[in-house]
């Protein structure tokens, strides 16, 4: 984009900014699909969307950059779908009731240093 396009850090990063934006705006719109249609055919969508966006790269030039806010716009209504719908299918496909610690190493291995935090021989 700086070499090819001959654009400054300013307008990388205005991308970036439009792209964040893009993705907060359009999640109440992902999540009510979600909520609607189900994560997984939202994650298709936005998959197959996704793939397809990086097509637009094509189509700019120095003198010619309005693509990038088409891409811009695009990449951050696909990939907020695609968090929030990943996310969601996660967590809809885990055990109802998943323990907070899957196992007992897990217990074991905080107990060392809380003994060496209230340990009665420590020397200040």
């Amino acid at each position: 984009m700086l070499h090819n396009l001959a654009t400054g850090f300013a307008l990388a990063a205005l991308r970036g900014v439009a792209v964040a934006a893009v993705r907060i705006v359009s999640a109440p719109l992902w999540g009510r699909a979600v909520d609607r249609f189900g994560a997984r055919p939202v994650l298709v969508v936005c998959s197959f969307g996704i793939a397809a966006v990086p097509a637009i790269w094509l189509f700019p030039t120095p003198a010619f950059l309005w693509p990038l806010a088409l891409e811009a716009a695009l990449s951050g209504a696909l990939w907020g779908g695609h968090g929030l719908a990943a996310m969601d299918l996660t967590v809809d496909l885990s055990p109802a009731q998943a323990p907070l610690f899957t196992s007992p190493s897990s217990h074991d291995s905080l107990a060392p240093p809380l003994r060496v935090c209230d340990s009665p021989e420590r020397k200040e």
